[in-house]
């Protein structure tokens, strides 16, 4: 939390917009954990930055569609993307669907965006992270993901990454080995998995490489 905090001042202070991901964790997160509760990340980012400089969107920021034709989410969302002064963003990750742009364009004192996040979610970091990342966008963006040792954050890193690496291997449509087939066949037994089986992790990348070239995978030759 500590490290959270001051990696958010620093970045502040080179003009950077900030965004705060929060995945299997809310509670005490982007609402208090009870009305007692003064240690909730998103009131400590206002006292610390100001209540108007931080923006907090979670499960509980309306979709209705109101009378405007539009809903709480989506206003919060466009002031975001076009409002210099809301430079924090404090958002969980199930709040943000496949088709939510949260990239930001070149705004007057922006110089980037980071992204980093106080906790992970069951799927791979990348799909968070292309809500602020897109081809073409002009603004830089940097992003960290700190991992604390002997944490449940250690336990869903490696199993985002057994589940990227399978996923890429179905995107670039790499035929299964022999051995593949056969545990997908029988199923998942005891720490066996199809990212465990036997391909390591050089061997994805240039299989993958070799099979994404020409496929619509932007910079794969490059890659």
């Amino acid at each position: 939390r500590r490290a959270i905090l001051e990696a958010t001042r620093r970045e502040l202070e080179t003009g950077a917009k900030v965004v705060i991901g929060t995945g299997i964790h809310v509670t005490g997160i982007t609402r208090p954990s009870g009305p007692n509760d003064s240690a909730w990340i998103g009131g400590m980012l206002q006292r610390m930055f100001g209540a108007k400089a931080v923006m907090i969107i979670d499960g509980h920021t309306s979709t209705d569609i109101d009378a405007s034709g539009s809903s709480e989410r989506q206003r919060l969302f466009d002031q975001w993307r076009s409002d210099p002064a809301i430079r924090i963003l404090l958002i969980s990750m199930e709040a943000c669907q496949d088709t939510v742009n949260l990239t930001v364009p070149e705004l007057p004192g922006i110089t980037g965006l980071f992204v980093t996040a106080l906790s992970l979610k069951w799927v791979p970091w990348k799909q968070f992270l292309g809500r602020f990342w897109r081809d073409g966008q002009k603004v830089p963006v940097r992003y960290r993901v700190p991992i604390l040792r002997d944490t449940i954050d250690e336990n869903l890193l490696s199993f985002v990454q057994r589940k990227w690496d399978i996923q890429q291997l179905f995107r670039a449509q790499v035929p299964l080995t022999p051995e593949e087939e056969e545990i997908l066949k029988r199923g998942r037994t005891g720490d066996e998995s199809l990212a465990q089986a036997a391909r390591s992790k050089y061997e994805h990348v240039n299989v993958i490489g070799a099979m994404a070239k020409g496929r619509g995978e932007k910079g794969a030759e490059s890659a």
